[in-house]
């Protein structure tokens, strides 16, 4: 839960970035707390395509992780905060995979 400290600021927000691509599954969920505390739009981007990347990688994604649950919350987040053009086709596309 350390990386959830790197939330409170904006000039965290590259590391948040960076530590996307190499902090492992079990490890996610301060990042996670930092990333809704900032909600960048450059943050956004960055978890639509590693959401993307992790389920299209683990056919079990989320099961026993907790990530599913992150990410519902990120949607939810999302919908509200970022603008359709932005969020929408990942959405359906979360809406797709979610129903098979």
């Amino acid at each position: 839960l350390l990386y959830a400290y790197l939330g409170s600021s904006m000039q965290y927000e590259n590391k948040i970035i960076e530590l996307l691509d190499v902090i492992p599954e079990d490890f996610r969920d301060g990042l996670f707390m930092a990333c809704y505390r900032l909600n960048t739009l450059a943050i956004c981007r960055k978890l639509m395509n590693k959401f993307t990347e992790w389920i299209k990688n683990d056919h079990d994604f989320g099961n026993g992780t907790g990530e599913e649950a992150y990410l519902d919350a990120f949607i939810a987040l999302w919908q509200h905060t970022q603008t359709p053009e932005l969020c929408d086709d990942f959405i359906k596309w979360r809406q797709k995979w979610q129903s098979l």
